[in-house]
């Protein structure tokens, strides 16, 4: 399995921008939801005004509290997903391409235990049909051993990017994008 250095170096950018895009996603989300939060606290904190001045009644505020109480701790767990989602997937793909790139020479220069777990972290399985030896890669592994030749080309920014003829959808690539490019490249 080889990746070469210019195909490395593409889907690195790739990475790289896809990444970006996302954080920026992501920040913006959170930043609306911190908003909604501070809305909801802003109608809690003004119903207990109204409530002690006698302006609404009690059972109308314990409505209202309990409702806003719990669009708030939506919102709040909404946030935790984000974060959580927040895994840094460009270091993870670099990670993976160096080790894609680097893993015939390691292969050669290693003990028998080193060689061991090299292929138990690339493979998941090996079968012999007749006389050949057929590999089960496991992921990500499997996108650049198995993915053959493809034609996978991208569409560059529209000159009207305010056309509605032009897609809404950013045009940086997106994970899948970046699957499918991985793809590209077969094993030698």
């Amino acid at each position: 399995m080889r990746i070469e250095p210019s195909q490395a170096e593409d889907i690195r950018k790739a990475l790289k921008a896809s990444f970006e895009t996302e954080r920026e996603y992501r920040s913006k989300e959170v930043a609306k939801l911190k908003r909604e939060h501070a809305r909801l606290q802003e109608r809690l904190d003004q119903t207990y005004l109204d409530k002690i001045e006698g302006r609404i009644d009690t059972e109308f505020w314990r409505k209202m509290h309990s409702r806003w109480i719990g669009e708030q701790n939506s919102v709040l767990r909404r946030i935790e997903d984000f974060a959580r989602a927040n895994r840094n997937y460009y270091e993870q793909g670099v990670e993976f391409l160096e080790l894609a790139q680097a893993a015939p020479s390691l292969y050669l220069s290693q003990t028998v235990d080193e060689k061991a777990k090299l292929l138990r972290t690339i493979l998941s399985n090996c079968t012999i049909k007749g006389a050949t030896l057929c590999p089960t890669y496991n992921k990500p592994f499997n996108l650049v051993a198995e993915g053959g030749e493809r034609d996978l080309k991208l569409g560059d920014r529209d000159s009207n990017p305010d056309s509605t003829v032009q897609s809404r959808v950013p045009y940086h690539w997106t994970i899948s994008q970046f699957s499918l490019y991985v793809g590209n490249y077969r094993t030698v």
